[in-house]
């Protein structure tokens, strides 16, 4: 565990994921993200995390959709907040709460285990964050991380 960038952690994975995002025209903006906004954590671990939502939100929408990941600090909390916010299917609201749920999988297909999002669940809550969803007009996966103070 050491104190990270969160403009490095985004800019790193937009660089893993970027073909993905090329691969079906995606419309993907990025914030302008404060060098100084540290997280404490263990960076592999967080950049898997961010992967994973950012693929998720890809497939998720249509071709030349849109994918914006969103940074906030939240001074109340002394937290930071990174949302990936997609326009793509959304998830029904019967399922939303099974979506963290070990094997639970909307995506047909072998190659999904349905392990992603529950991973992620634990990835965060390791790091004593927290990570939600919603999905109304469009879908948002939101992971809040303590800001790291020296």
């Amino acid at each position: 565990m050491e104190p990270l960038s969160v403009a490095r952690i985004i800019s790193d994975v937009v660089l893993l994921v970027d073909h993905k995002i090329h691969e079906k025209a995606v419309n993907l903006r990025l914030p302008a993200v404060p060098d100084d906004l540290l997280v404490y954590g263990e960076e592999n671990s967080l950049k898997q995390v961010f992967v994973n939502l950012l693929i998720n939100s890809a497939e998720a929408v249509l071709e030349h959709g849109t994918v914006e990941v969103a940074v906030k600090r939240i001074e109340a909390d002394n937290c930071v907040e990174v949302s990936i916010i997609d326009d793509g299917c959304g998830i029904p609201s019967e399922i939303i709460d099974r979506i963290f749920d070990p094997f639970f999988s909307t995506k047909a297909g072998k190659k999904n285990t349905g392990l992603g999002l529950s991973i992620c669940q634990h990835i965060v809550e390791s790091h004593e964050g927290v990570i939600m969803c919603s999905s109304e007009e469009n879908t948002v996966m939101s992971v809040r991380l303590p800001i790291y103070r020296p």
